[in-house]
């Protein structure tokens, strides 16, 4: 309702509706006869309202009211002059509406726009209003930056000559048009300057009240960087993989290359050995035992940097199992008593456990416990080393425990760093490259295994290591097996034959010396050759290498074999130079029956092949 208020012309109130009451708090026999300045929050305006209204016979204007309670308000008046009979101003009426809820309304959206319009302006991404006929009608200041255009540049600039393939654009608008909303559509834009860029636009068409589209608006992101930095981490991947694969080629030709000529030198020192055993002197047997155990000194230092290196490479592939950890144990007690026996000292076994499984991988852990025991023996020289297991807490401990010479603890915090050894230079005490416990951790480390190590200078040291239990093992404590050694056989009628596909011809030689007792040989050193072989003759067993002559390899052999009818049962054995733990399961994936790792020792050959032939 409007008030409705009428003053004379001294500006005493005359006429008061109810609407003024209402809306100003008082009665009308309140203000009848009052001066009107009452009701106004600034008495100037008040008095320049009626002044303007007697000038002008009207007038209209915004002007702040004030209520009976001293509140005050913005109100909308319009005010005429009130004349008698003769003509002559006696007064003037003015209608007035409180306008406070239109007020805040304009406030809200004036708010709403300022902010609209700060986000517009201070975007990072480009925001742009466009007509139907193909230019920008609004635009922000990152749309001038991110295309190279100044303002007035841009506004008279069609929009088609920004895409950098034109045909884009029609493209474009035919798939927004049909879908009403595209979010991330991938275009290219052509800069000032020519430069292309990568784009990423979310738009929406523009309607009229009646459904007419107007024109289009949208946001767009420069996505030049981060398609560049993709690309780049795609090339730096490609050439990651690349170098990765040329390190796993060396790693596994360094194998091929130090295992094949190791196994002939050792080979042939223990055939040598064997013919002059009753020859030579007692200092000369010596010899053979000295090469002996320097190409196991060689072999020992390759396999440690070749296993380092591939598990820096992550080509190290765990083959995790059930285990039972005593059995394990038991195994490398036995195997080092003559290593010990050597140094006279003591190696001996403590455990109250008949069984203690867990799941680990075999190859990594015996590993990780021969160089923590090789250390053991090495460092210490006199006295005992204990290794025992006990159950505590509900997880294993396995302790190695010697009385050498123990760890200073200055040398603790790199008792596992690589090629570190407390005692280095020319004047280094004790052999071996400082890669044992470095390799002994990362393994352990690897089976999720805890190792922990107690060090008093002179007196000794521990190492600890704690596993946890596997879970609900279903079997039994398997009996150890003795190992079985084949014997000479007198040389029969018919002998067995084994075709060995091996491109060194000294090893070659040596093979065939190995087995001529006991078998025929046959030799191939390419698959082509092998397969000509197995036409030619009739083979009974297949002893090969990976590395061969020509554009096929070994395993080849071995699935070309399996799949076969004629020989698909033929047993096959592989003695190869490449002898981490992912070469002997590819053997095995491609058909082979066993794998042995050169260099290949005479007595397990003949145990191998006695298992099949």
């Amino acid at each position: 309702m409007d008030m409705i208020i009428a003053v004379d012309s001294q500006r005493q109130i005359t006429e008061f509706n109810r609407a003024a009451e209402l809306t100003l708090g008082y009665r009308k026999k309140e203000v009848l006869g009052k001066h009107v300045d009452m009701i106004y929050a600034d008495i100037s305006e008040g008095q320049s309202v009626h002044k303007s209204t007697l000038e002008k016979g009207k007038h209209l204007r915004e002007i702040m009211n004030k209520r009976k309670n001293g509140e005050t308000f913005p109100a909308l008046i319009a005010a005429s002059t009130i004349f008698n009979n003769k003509g002559e101003s006696i007064g003037v009426m003015g209608v007035s509406r409180d306008i406070s809820e239109q007020k805040a309304a304009e406030m809200v959206l004036r708010d709403s726009e300022e902010k609209f319009r700060s986000i517009f302006e201070e975007s990072r991404d480009a925001i742009y209003i466009s007509s139907a006929e193909g230019y920008t009608v609004d635009f922000n200041l990152s749309m001038e930056r991110m295309l190279g255009y100044d303002r007035e540049a841009l506004l008279n600039l069609p929009v088609k000559n920004v895409y950098a393939i034109k045909e884009t654009r029609l493209q474009f608008q035919k798939f927004i048009e049909a879908q009403g909303y595209v979010k991330d559509y991938e275009l290219q834009f052509r800069k000032k300057d020519g430069l292309i860029i990568d784009c990423l636009v979310s738009a929406t068409v523009r309607n009229d009240r009646d459904g007419n589209l107007i024109g289009y608006q949208g946001i767009i992101r420069d996505i030049s960087e981060s398609k560049q930095a993709e690309k780049d981490r795609e090339e730096a991947l490609q050439e990651a993989r690349k170098a990765n694969k040329v390190k796993s080629l060396f790693l596994a030709n360094m194998s091929h290359e130090i295992r094949t000529p190791l196994t002939a030198i050792l080979g042939f020192i223990e055939l040598i050995e064997d013919s002059t055993h009753d020859k030579v002197s007692k200092e000369e047997k010596g010899f053979f035992e000295i090469i002996r155990r320097s190409g196991d000194r060689l072999m020992h230092t390759v396999h440690s940097i070749l296993d380092i290196s591939q598990i820096e490479a992550g080509t190290y592939k765990l083959k995790r199992e059930s285990l039972d950890l005593v059995n394990l144990v038991q195994d490398l007690i036995n195997e080092y008593q003559l290593m010990v026996a050597e140094k006279n000292l003591k190696l001996e076994y403590e455990s109250d456990l008949d069984s203690a499984f867990i799941m680990a991988d075999k190859n990594s852990l015996s590993g990780s416990f021969s160089n923590i025991l090789d250390n053991a023996i090495k460092y210490t020289d006199q006295g005992k080393i204990i290794v025992s297991i006990e159950l505590k807490s509900n997880q294993y401990v396995l302790s190695f425990k010697d009385t050498g010479i123990g760890i200073s603890k200055e040398y603790l915090g790199r008792l596992y760093d690589a090629f570190a050894q407390e005692s280095e230079g020319y004047n280094k005490k004790y052999q071996g490259i400082g890669l044992g416990m470095a390799l002994a951790k990362l393994h352990l480390d690897m089976n999720q295994v805890e190792i922990d190590v107690e060090s008093t200078k002179d007196v000794g040291t521990t190492f600890i290591l704690t596993f946890k239990p596997e879970i609900n093992p279903v079997r039994k404590k398997e009996m150890k097996r003795e190992t079985t050694k084949v014997l000479p056989v007198d040389k029969p009628t018919d002998l067995l034959q084994v075709l060995f596909v091996e491109d060194d011809p000294n090893t070659q030689k040596l093979i065939n010396i190995y087995l001529k007792e006991q078998y025929t040989v046959c030799f191939a050193d390419s698959v082509a050759n092998a397969k000509q072989q197995l036409k030619e003759q009739k083979v009974n067993l297949v002893l090969l290498d990976l590395s061969l002559k020509g554009n096929e390899d070994g395993l080849d052999l071995a699935r070309f074999i399996r799949k076969s009818k004629q020989w698909k049962t033929l047993p096959i054995i592989a003695a190869t130079a490449h002898a981490f733990t992912s070469d002997r399961d590819n053997c095995i994936a491609a058909g082979c029956d066993d794998y042995l790792s050169k260099p290949v020792k005479k007595e397990n050959l003949l145990e191998k092949i006695s298992k099949f032939v």
